[in-house]
């Protein structure tokens, strides 16, 4: 090793193994509120606590001794639109995009009679908005504002005149975010 006079000597070692880097994957990529997603990561630094976030929620998994993980968890209720999925162990993190899809659910029963009325709950739309319900055969049945979360709960009623058959009620934001649920009318 040569030096030069005044001059400091630095050691270092050179490592020839790849720098692995933290990633996570989900799946689905898009989900109704309450709905489960899978996140599975790699390259976080093994044995450690493993924290998951995604709209306010937080969640903790532990890595495996290769740094890797995979963990379930359910959707909290938010509004429609794109959200990141986060997994940090503290010094590493990861960041993959998660679409929240709109869901609408029309009664116990999926049978009423011209005039009948059920219950239309619908979440993952977006928030304070007003959404429209409508049925298959083009009738306007109602409106009702969401909550700041997207969600709503409501009675919708099937006009009078309306024949046997089977249709289907589409609920739809102002964003334009729908979701739909097939009834009969009996």
């Amino acid at each position: 090793m040569l030096a030069l006079p005044g001059a400091a000597l630095t050691s270092f070692a050179v490592s020839n193994s790849p720098r692995v880097i933290a990633s996570i994957r989900i799946s689905p990529v898009r989900s109704e509120v309450n709905g489960f997603v899978t996140v599975t990561g790699v390259g976080f630094l093994p044995d450690k606590s493993i924290s998951i976030s995604l709209a306010g929620k937080t969640d903790g998994t532990t890595t495996n001794s290769s740094g890797g993980f995979s963990f379930r968890f359910e959707v909290p209720p938010t509004s429609a639109g794109s959200y990141k999925v986060t997994a940090t162990d503290g010094t590493h993190s990861a960041s993959k995009s998660l679409r929240v899809i709109p869901f609408l659910s029309f009664g116990a029963h999926h049978y009423l009679p011209p005039g009948g009325s059920s219950t239309a709950s619908g979440t993952g739309f977006a928030g304070n908005s007003l959404v429209t319900f409508t049925l298959s055969n083009g009738a306007k049945v109602g409106s009702v504002r969401s909550t700041s979360v997207g969600g709503f709960s409501t009675q919708v009623t099937v006009p009078a005149n309306t024949p046997a058959g089977v249709y289907k009620l589409i609920a739809t934001d102002a964003n334009g975010n729908s979701a739909s649920t097939t009834f009969h009318v009996t």
